[in-house]
């Protein structure tokens, strides 16, 4: 199975989402995350990811490794969206962390909190869901 990418969203300055789904598994989304979250750019993140939170939707994974920069606000976004997909059953993972956002999670006490997958489009996420 492979990434399907279906759409591109840009709802900030320098942040780009390339929205998608694992093959045969629509209700498994991923967003490529490219740019950098900051705090200019995390509520426009926000509101053009959190609509991807629908019923139905069981996965939901960012890829991370076209984002250059991730800022404390950053890290709480991402952090509110794992509680409120946990808190409706959906399972989210991080994939692609370069070193650079892995030590800024880390360093901010979130490097627990994230499930990392290391190739989303060759994994099995059903052990996952209810």
């Amino acid at each position: 199975m492979g990434i399907v990418y279906d759409r591109i969203l840009e709802p900030g300055p320098n942040i780009r989402i390339k929205i998608g789904h694992i093959e045969k598994h629509n209700e498994w989304i991923i967003c490529n995350l490219e740019g950098y979250l900051d705090n200019q750019n995390t509520p426009a993140f926000l509101s053009a990811v959190r609509p991807l939170l629908i019923p139905g939707i069981r996965v939901i994974g960012f890829e991370l490794s076209g984002l250059s920069y991730i800022s404390s606000t950053g890290v709480g976004a991402l952090s509110a969206l794992t509680l409120e997909s946990k808190q409706s059953g959906r399972f989210f993972f991080l994939s692609g962390v370069p070193d650079r956002i892995d030590k800024v999670l880390k360093l901010l006490g979130f490097g627990e909190l994230f499930v990392t997958i290391t190739d989303p489009g060759q994994h099995d996420f059903t052990k996952y869901l209810k």
